[in-house]
């Protein structure tokens, strides 16, 4: 015969079905059993029948309206079948009797989306009060506050587990992942290489180191803990694309994807990894072979989205772009849309590209793409909006010169001492796979968070610049909603350093992670000057081609020492220029809360 005991080892074992019989049959014996009712609503609601669940779980509570698991149970139902602030009521309730339930509280209040950290910092606080050493609850608190963004105080409380705690491998990794978040990637690798001292060899202290050396242009160490990443982990897809980068960067195209072949010679197939290194097969535009990786792999990939968005892309590189676009219709993602508004403009279909931009701008990561993808459309419909308002480039297009004495020394010599330290750290001998350059190389991390004095003392200048464009957007803003807003605050999102070679030059794109964009001339060739266009920076034209020629519609000459910002959803190339002098910049996106 059957009993609770035979019942709980097939449920710990996985087989749910067995476990399900015999709870029924216990439960049809003795209704009241506690535990029965407990164990047969968490098997429910494990095997996705909340709303089921919450018969069996409300009458265990109703039995035990105290008992901790029972609590918790009956809260992940709750919560479950939508009923959040029942479930967070009866976890509350409870919480300042058992230090779980106090971390779950913080954690449902996370989840519910709309709590301010502030809110869930007082409850902490009370919290901390009962259990002044629980290390788990500060956990908690630290992770929440780096889901939200707020990570000065994430480092802060990582910091204070330390104190603690300092051996805890966890706490101090989390912490070098904030720091890197913070920019701060030196920081970083001194708490990532602890934690390995510590005897961690996980797949994910070996990504995050390869991320690490990745950023202070350590190429070499990046490149083995990626490996040591793969190794330990051949399903984590990320490490696979980031080693790619780097390899392809460094020269060795065929070793890029290698791993990727690798894996699946040994069997380490999995929908992300294919995926993936269909993506890496596009990029090299060799399409014939991403649609064979496709067929080969098709009976194990289940996301048709996915599929028909690279099919697309095949499609378009092999020439048929009406077929491409075809593939994209009714698919519901915002990538699939951003890519059918492309293929929409091209084809000429203008009003279509129009309605699928709408919906883009309405979504805060595809914004920038929809307003530059809207004005390509007005342009095809002889609209003249966006040249009078968001595209008015000789309003919205500034220009700002160092000072002729700048940093206790001429501007040109400053230039020419950034010029040398930049040069330095151009480590690379290929382009990255997926940008804009060609013929040139791009720095790895965030440039504008290194300690170098120079560095420090130019991004001083920026943010002053910074300052007095958003400033002047007082003036501009009311003309159209696309504008970016007034601000007198600002962050930098993203920087880097570009070094184009003779024939080098940038094919026109928009920066879809920030509000304003900028790029600061350090060296140029010769060459470069009034007599021609070449080196020029040049705004209005798409990066695709469409049934009119589309050409530039402003540009501006470069200068040594100058800095240009723009708004980052502004098309913006340059023009190829020939000489055997590089071309040095460095180039950032800037966001503001008031956008």
């Amino acid at each position: 015969m059957f009993n609770l005991q035979y019942a709980l080892s097939q449920h710990q074992q996985g087989d749910f079905n067995q476990a399900e019989i015999v709870y029924r049959q216990l439960f049809l014996e003795n209704k009241g059993d506690i535990n029965v009712n407990l164990y047969l609503g968490v098997l429910l609601l494990q095997t996705k029948r909340a709303q089921e669940a919450l018969e069996f779980l409300q009458r265990a509570y109703d039995f035990q309206p105290k008992n901790s698991q029972i609590i918790s149970s009956l809260s992940d139902c709750l919560f479950a079948i939508n009923r959040v602030e029942d479930a967070i009521r009866i976890i509350e309730a409870e919480a300042v009797n058992h230090s779980d339930l106090a971390i779950k509280h913080l954690d449902l209040l996370n989840a519910k989306g709309d709590v301010e950290l502030s809110f869930i910092q007082n409850k902490f606080e009370i919290y901390e009060s009962i259990w002044p050493t629980n290390l788990l609850l500060k956990t908690k608190l630290a992770s929440i506050a780096k889901q939200k963004g707020e990570l000065i105080y994430a480092k802060n409380m990582y910091e204070s587990i330390i104190k603690l705690a300092p051996n805890r491998k966890s706490s101090l990794h989390n912490l070098a992942v904030v720091e890197r978040l913070l920019k701060n990637p030196s920081r970083a690798l001194v708490y990532l290489k602890k934690v390995a001292s510590l005897g961690d060899d996980s797949f994910q202290l070996h990504h995050n180191l390869g991320n690490a050396y990745t950023d202070v242009s350590n190429l070499v160490d990046a490149v083995k803990h990626y490996k040591l990443a793969i190794e330990r982990n051949p399903h984590f897809e990320d490490s696979y694309r980031n080693l790619t980068q780097i390899l392809f960067e460094l020269g060795d195209v065929e070793g890029a994807i290698k791993p990727y072949q690798e894996a699946m010679q040994k069997g380490h197939v999995s929908e992300s990894l294919v995926l993936g290194y269909c993506d890496n097969l596009i990029q090299l535009k060799r399409y014939d072979a991403a649609s064979q990786l496709i067929d080969k792999f098709y009976s194990q990939l289940h996301n048709q989205d996915a599929i028909r968005f690279r099919l697309a892309k095949i499609q378009f590189g092999q020439g048929n772009l009406l077929l491409a676009s075809e593939t994209l219709e009714n698919i519901v993602s915002l990538p699939a849309k951003q890519l059918l508004c492309m293929y929409k403009l091209q084809l000429g279909d203008a009003n279509s590209a129009k309605e699928l931009a709408l919906e883009l701008i309405s979504d805060k990561t595809y914004r920038v793409v929809g307003k530059a993808y809207y004005a390509v459309a007005q342009r095809l419909l002889g609209e003249k909006e966006y040249i009078k308002s968001f595209c008015n480039y000789s309003k919205l297009v500034q220009t700002y010169d160092l000072p002729i004495n700048f940093n206790g020394s001429e501007s040109n010599v400053f230039c020419n001492e950034l010029s040398a330290y930049l040069k330095a750290i151009h480590q690379t001998n290929l382009a990255p796979l997926f940008q804009t350059l060609t013929s040139g190389t791009q720095t790895k991390g965030d440039i504008l968070s290194s300690s170098n004095y120079l560095i420090q003392k130019l991004k001083m200048f920026f943010d002053e610049c910074i300052k007095s464009y958003g400033l002047g957007l007082n003036e501009l803003s009311s003309e159209h909603e696309f504008i970016p807003k007034p601000f007198d605050n600002h962050q930098f999102v993203a920087s880097w350093s570009i070094c184009l070679n003779d024939k080098g030059f940038h094919s026109s794109h928009v920066h879809p992670e920030g509000n304003l964009s900028a790029v600061f001339y350090v060296s140029l060739p010769d060459v470069i000057g009034e007599e021609s266009d070449m080196g020029h920076l040049v705004f209005g034209k798409p990066n695709f081609e469409v049934p009119s020629n589309l050409e530039y519609e402003y540009k501006i000459k470069p200068k040594v020492g100058r800095l240009v910002v723009f708004p980052s959803y502004c098309w913006h190339g340059t023009i190829p220029f020939s000489s055997d002098e590089q071309r040095l910049t460095i180039a950032f996106d800037i966001i503001s809360k008031a956008n």
